[in-house]
């Protein structure tokens, strides 16, 4: 990725990639550092395209809160970086990192502010902070808690994002392992029909609540069935696995 070691703009933008309710929280803790500091947000990366040469090499990139990558040819027009909020520990990269940090049984997990790059989750650390997961911690729980640690890091930074003239510092940290990908959350919930009833149990436990595109499912005489719901018709087409009922999609 292309750097911008002598800017020739100085700093006067902050991109930041996030929804509206995180932004109402973030963009005024930037400014009470930097008042005359432009906030820009955005939700999606494709309006970065709008945005003419000049203003991003005046624009230092967050990312908060958001699950799109991030194409080289963006990121090489940033001329002060572009950092993002991974709601996971370096363990965990890639997709749906709570998930698999449940599915695992971790007793530790943690949040990792690095610098984008081409390869998801791949690029130097700025900072991470590690946490203890309380016992029977649900996804949601799990997410919450990251959230809010997200937003302490979030506030921790703010300074330097606004008014450090350079790319941030980084630490000596290193990922542990390559990023989850969509194809591998999919494929671990595609349920075998031999499971043992421990892990189809660890599964839905894990992995039932979906990571907003997938179900656990079953394949029965090639026909898909998902995970049921509550909300499904007692009389909807079924197969059921060790107690746990799958509906015909």
């Amino acid at each position: 990725m292309k750097r911008f070691l002598d800017n020739e703009f100085a700093l006067s933008n902050i991109i930041l990639m996030t929804g509206r309710s995180y932004a109402n929280y973030l963009i005024p803790i930037l400014l009470n550092h930097n008042p005359s500091m432009n906030v820009l947000q955005l939700v999606h990366p494709n309006q970065i395209y709008d945005l003419p040469d000049d203003y991003l090499l005046s624009s230092r990139f967050i990312s908060f809160g958001t699950r799109y990558y991030i194409p080289e040819k963006i990121l090489s027009r940033i001329g002060y970086g572009s950092y993002n909020f991974h709601p996971g520990s370096t363990s965990y990269p890639g997709w749906a990192p709570f998930l698999y940090a449940i599915y695992d049984g971790a007793k530790r997990y943690g949040v990792t502010v690095h610098e984008m790059s081409p390869k998801i989750d791949a690029g130097k650390i700025v900072s991470v902070v590690d946490f203890e997961i309380p016992p029977h911690t649900s996804p949601q729980e799990l997410v919450d808690l990251t959230t809010a640690h997200m937003l302490d890091m979030f506030v921790q930074l703010s300074p330097m994002f606004v008014n450090k003239t350079d790319y941030l510092d980084t630490i000596d940290v290193e990922w542990q392992k390559a990023p989850t990908r969509k194809k591998d959350f999919a494929a671990i919930c595609n349920i075998p029909l031999d499971v043992d009833e421990h892990e189809l149990k660890r599964r839905i436990a894990a992995f039932g609540d979906s990571d907003g595109e997938v179900f656990p499912y079953l394949v029965v005489n090639d026909k898909k069935y998902r995970l049921g719901f509550d909300s499904d018709h007692p009389d909807r087409y079924s197969h059921w696995l060790h107690g746990i009922r799958f509906v015909l999609e």
